[in-house]
């Protein structure tokens, strides 16, 4: 988990991550404002946060049977209703 996690750890895991999972860290939200190519999910986020992690995110997205929306958009999209309480 990285629930909990310091800001200073969120810019190191971010900086050597190919995807990296939201949990409830603000931090981490905080980095992908910056970092994120692609988000998949609102309430617990995976962030792709290179051009490898992208393509991990989409070769997954194939294998999903249910219907799937793709759009473009200023990342992260964070509806409010959707995200853990607390963020620690």
């Amino acid at each position: 988990h990285l629930t909990g996690i310091s800001r200073k750890e969120a810019e190191e895991f971010c900086e050597i991550a190919d995807l990296i999972t939201a949990c409830a860290s603000p931090h981490i939200r905080e980095e992908a404002k910056e970092k994120a190519l692609l988000q998949a999910g609102t309430a617990i986020p995976i962030f792709a946060l290179t051009t490898v992690g992208k393509e991990l995110l989409l070769e997954r997205a194939k294998e999903v049977e249910d219907t799937l929306l793709l759009n473009t958009m200023r990342l992260p999209v964070l509806p409010e209703e959707r995200q853990p309480e607390p963020l620690v």
